[in-house]
């Protein structure tokens, strides 16, 4: 009788806790659907100005001496007249008012300059509040009319198999100290703009249209602190709320250790369901032996290539490299739970459009839908759940808070795409060397797509596919290290079920040459702890002394080429794994 008394309370206390994080989830989300207008303030020749974000550009508002000015925007629909009080950090207008410091968010980036927050858009984020809880409403009351539990909710999202042994107080402490040892090398440049503008967002500020401002239309700056959709903001900034790193706390600890390590767990407990759901779903399939997975976790787990990208450099795509696992793994389930179904064919779509450039996720999705409807396995309406939830949260960016579309649109990574190209016919034609491969590559996957693939074959047939895509985009273009954490799945499917361990070690190993060029430059130092000590990093310091000479080019480029061939390495094996996968069917037939 207490047993099941404890039980109630258990269950209680999860179901508030999961209301309360909601509650939460919905106040920031409506933030990034219906925004308030922003303002950015500074101060030049002692006086205070203030830009504003418009359809065409930005307009600026010139304040008087006693700090009144007058804010329009048609992009915003509004006319205000406010007034601000610098040395008291205040302001007031018809509106509540957010004021921000910005110097204290980003000491170095945005010196003297402050975000001033009208809240114009308060009934229709009160509407959208309410309608966002009545759809809860609703929900919970058709789960408990067809009986719908937490556990089957939460099933929704992880994998597990009744061959597996849950976790026990051994293995997250281990965990727990495999992150703590991982600040043996420092985090990457990175993390101060990540901590930051999730801190500025938490705040109440809108980080796109205040990035627009000063780092795209006013301020030019040659990197964005925050090029990322709202999805993986949304995911992040919430549990950096334990940081206290926000207004008014503005707590920064010494080179952001607490922000850092909250980073590292979120990452941490991505890494460990993708995994874990994978490893179960083997099992069942009877792709692996239950001997095999004991040994195997932690190897993969510390993966060099991505345990350094996601772990140590403290990289934010382990979150749509999860969705994707997770969305693809629900989907393609053997038994008939289609409300998992449906969620992972959601979570698919939101980890396609986690950042721009996840759209080259798209392709493999679709042919994945093709093959269940061509094979009548009537996922006809899980496709319809896909594109859905793929429109909304495009709309979302270019619609309904264009400001983000328009800010994304104009980050300077976006353009390297057509960086890497040769003329094809002298002064007449281009060769884009990235879009010929991209395409090349996707058109030899889809001629390997069949309908008698098993779903087994299709879920990893999908994340060897996209893996090697991943990579074979990173290795056409002048990228960046955070899209290799997509790769991640392919290497736990290829670690898992080689049985030789010396080539199982081979892979693992040469995985790490991949980080050639980041490790040995000053953007991911891997001697950058000494600056815990006052000094600068080995290869900072060498990187600085070559700079601008014949050797510090040579050196450059050799970790360059170096990076670029393990990325080919990896595309050839991943699609080497794809094409015998897909092969096994045959076999079987053949017999």
């Amino acid at each position: 009788m207490k047993q099941q008394t404890k039980q109630k309370k258990a269950g209680l206390w999860q179901r508030l806790a999961l209301l309360l994080l909601l509650e939460l989830v919905f106040f920031y989300l409506i933030q990034l659907i219906v925004p308030s207008c922003n303002v950015l303030v500074e101060k030049v020749d002692n006086r205070y100005f203030g830009y504003v974000n418009d359809k065409e550009g930005y307009r600026t508002i010139s304040f008087s001496e006693d700090g009144v000015g007058q804010v329009q925007s048609e992009l915003y629909h509004i006319n205000e007249t406010v007034k601000i009080d610098i040395p008291a950090e205040r302001a007031e207008a018809s509106v509540p008012v957010t004021f921000l410091n910005l110097e204290r968010l980003h000491p170095n980036t945005y010196r003297g300059m402050y975000d001033v927050v009208l809240h114009n858009a308060l009934p229709l984020q009160a509407a959208l509040f309410v309608v966002f809880n009545l759809c809860l409403a609703t929900l919970v009351w058709f789960a408990k009319k067809k009986k719908f539990s937490l556990a089957a909710f939460a099933s929704c999202f992880h994998y597990r198999s009744e061959k597996q042994v849950k976790w026990g107080r051994k293995q997250w402490l281990l965990l727990g100290l495999i992150l703590l040892a991982s600040f043996a090398i420092a985090p990457g440049v990175d993390l101060p703009s990540i901590t930051r503008m999730s801190s500025q967002f938490v705040s109440g500020g809108d980080i796109y249209q205040i990035q627009n401002l000063r780092e795209v239309e006013v301020h030019f700056i040659e990197f964005n602190s925050y090029p990322y959709n709202p999805i993986m903001l949304l995911f992040y900034a919430i549990p950096n709320i334990l940081s206290f790193g926000f207004a008014p706390f503005y707590l920064q600890t010494y080179v952001l250790w607490l922000p850092a390590l909250i980073f590292k767990i979120c990452n941490a407990l991505l890494l460990r369901e993708t995994v874990l759901s994978l490893e179960g779903y083997m099992l069942d399939a009877g792709l692996m032996q239950k001997e095999q997975k004991r040994k195997r976790f932690w190897f993969v787990f510390l993966t060099p290539l991505v345990f350094y990208v996601a772990i140590s450099y403290i990289q934010l795509d382990a979150l749509p490299m999860y969705l994707m696992t997770e969305g693809l793994l629900q989907l393609l389930r053997t038994d008939e739970k289609e409300i998992n179904r449906a969620v992972g064919a959601a979570l698919m779509a939101m980890s396609c459009f986690c950042k721009l450039q996840n759209l080259l996720l798209v392709p493999v999705c679709l042919l994945v839908f093709f093959v269940l409807i061509w094979r009548k396995q009537q996922e006809f309406i899980n496709a319809c759940v896909y594109l859905v939830t793929l429109v909304l949260c495009i709309s979302n960016v270019y619609l309904w808070n264009p400001m983000i579309g328009m800010f994304l649109s104009q980050n300077p990574q976006s353009k390297r795409i057509w960086f890497t190209a040769f003329p094809y016919v002298q002064d007449a034609v281009f060769l884009y060397v990235t879009f010929f491969f991209v395409i090349l590559f996707l058109g030899l996957v889809a001629m390997q797509f069949r309908s008698d693939l098993s779903k087994s074959q299709l879920l990893f047939g999908a994340l060897l596919a996209n893996g090697a895509l991943v990579l074979l985009f990173s290795a056409t273009i002048l990228d960046t290290l955070s899209t290799y954490i997509l790769a991640f799945p392919a290497l736990v499917y290829i670690l898992y079920r080689e049985k030789n361990d010396l080539k199982a070690f081979f892979i693992w190993g040469l995985s790490a040459l991949i980080l050639a060029e980041w490790v040995f430059s000053s953007v991911g130092d891997i001697t950058g702890a000494l600056h815990y000590f006052g000094r600068s990093g080995l290869f900072a310091q060498l990187e600085q002394e070559l700079s601008g000479t014949a050797e510090g080019l040579k050196l450059i480029s050799t970790m360059f080429t170096l990076t670029k061939a393990g990325l080919v390495l990896f595309v050839i094996l991943f699609y080497g794994e794809l094409k015998k996968l897909f092969a096994e069917s045959i076999t079987e037939l053949s017999k």
